[in-house]
Parts: structure tokens; sequence; C-alpha cells
């Protein structure tokens, strides 16, 4: 077992290193990247400022996108990546915002337990589909730590890329792919081509993530991200047609607050809260 995880963890490790250098342009900083991302941000506003404490933990955070939208909130940021390559990224923004409050950290997941013991967060965020690169039974794991660096009443947002993505489904179904538009259901990792590295990755539904953390988070609300908005894989065809794609954004804006659409967009976002012993 510790073997198959070390063989995961250098492939995580060479497939993120080699995104990095161009994961904004590809990204963050295209037009599907930004209205998914600005989604993101609607949903965890008011999170962010109904928090009594500051102290916000990012688990996968690449190159730091969110970490600085956090920390322009009047937060502090602990921003974890597993990939040194993003960190690097990260490390060169925060150059440009030297008062931000934003601690960069190279931490995978199974080194939360480890780097971050003692450490106590009243809000964590993983965005886009970051815990998607581990197995249920990690993510299981994965649920206890967070509740042990978690404060009394914290949540945690976790934006993942869902099961039955009916953008992807259409997708496949145009280009007459059959295996492709169903690759999301496979009840294993499905490997993904990462800049010429494999990259195992697990596909969830809603419901399954909230039995895997039930033991110490309740759920409190599920929401569609990438609903009408298109993947990113669809950028060279939606950056020509920008009209279209601010139709679909409002289309999100107006169907998109349905939670029990989450299950057939490109991610869903799942929001639960810390279940607390008396």
């Amino acid at each position: 077992m510790n073997n198959i995880i070390h063989d995961i963890r250098k492939q995580q490790h060479a497939a993120f290193d080699s995104a990095a250098a161009g994961y904004d342009e590809h990204f963050s900083y295209s037009q599907t990247g930004r209205v998914q991302r600005k989604r993101v941000h609607y949903f965890l506003k008011k999170h962010i400022a109904a928090l009594t404490g500051k102290n916000i933990l990012e688990l996968n955070c690449g190159t730091g996108e969110d970490a600085i939208w956090m920390a322009e909130q009047d937060c502090r940021v602990t921003a974890t990546d597993l990939s040194a390559g993003m960190i690097c990224v990260l490390e060169n923004k925060l150059n440009l915002y030297p008062s931000l409050p934003v601690k960069p950290l190279q931490c995978g997941f199974d080194e939360v337990s480890t780097k971050l013991a003692g450490s106590s967060y009243d809000f964590i965020l993983s965005n886009f589909g970051g815990l998607n690169c581990i197995s249920n039974l990690s993510l299981t794991r994965l649920s206890a730590e967070l509740h042990s660096i978690t404060t009394k009443g914290a949540a945690i947002a976790l934006v993942i890329m869902s099961k039955q993505c009916w953008w992807e489904k259409f997708y496949f179904w145009i280009k007459g792919n059959k295996q492709e538009r169903n690759r999301r259901l496979q009840a294993g990792p499905v490997t993904v081509n990462i800049n010429g590295n494999s990259q195992p990755v697990w596909y969830y539904n809603p419901v399954e993530i909230e039995k895997i953390f039930s033991g110490e988070f309740t759920k409190l609300y599920t929401k569609p991200v990438g609903l009408f908005i298109p993947p990113s894989y669809m950028e060279g065809y939606f950056s020509r047609r920008k009209g279209l794609l601010q139709l679909l954004n409002g289309l999100e804006k107006l169907l998109g607050g349905f939670s029990f659409l989450s299950a057939y967009a490109d991610h869903f976002l799942i929001v639960l809260k810390r279940k607390d012993t008396i």
C-alpha cells in the first residue's frame, strides 16, 4: 500500500509541476476559468464575511488565485499544494503583494497531519478538483485530519469534479466518442494525461462526498459550478464566442442556485460544517 501511495505521489508531483508554468494561461486567466472561479467566489463570500476568526487553510492552492482573493477579504491564508512548481508561481505573485497575509507551504493531502499539526483554522477551501486526485479511502482519512485542525463550528468548502457532467457527455457525444463520454462513471480511477504525465483521477457525486465526510462533518448545502458555464477544455470554442459565454454565465446565475442540479455540473461545491463534541 505504501508503495502504491508513493507511486501516485510521484505521478502527481510530475504532472502538476509540469503544468505549473502554464496553468494560469490555460485556466486561471481563460474566459471559462475566470467565470467558473467567480461563481465559486460568489458562494464563498458570505462564509468568509461571517467568520469570527479569519484563519483560513487552502488545500491544493495551485498558483494562488484563491489564496490572494481570500487575503484581500482580510483573511490570513495558509496556501498549501503538493507541487513545488505551483508554490513557486504563488511565491512569485506574492512578491507583487508583499503585505498580503498569505503563507505558501508545500504540503500534500497525506501530510496534513504532520506539517499542519497543532494548527487551528476557521475555514478550509479545496477548489477545482484537487480532491479528485485521491481515492475515497484517502478522503476518509483526510476528513478526520481536517476535523483535528479546525475550530469549533468551522466549515469546509470543497469544489469537486462530478460524475454526471452533462457538458462532458454532450461534448463527447458530438465527437462520437462513447468511451470518453462515460469515463467519469467508472468505479475506479480514470487515467488523465497532464502535460504528458499520467494522473489517476476519481470522480464523485455529492452524496458520496457527504457520506465520506459524515463522521466528522455535516453537510450544509451543495451548489453546481459549471452547470451552464462550459469546462475549460472547451475554451478554444468559447473564447471566440464571448457573447455565447456571457449568455451561459447568465443562465448559470439564474438557475445555478438549485442544489439538486449539482450532480450534473462540471464541478459541484459542497459546504460542510464541523461536528463538535460536547
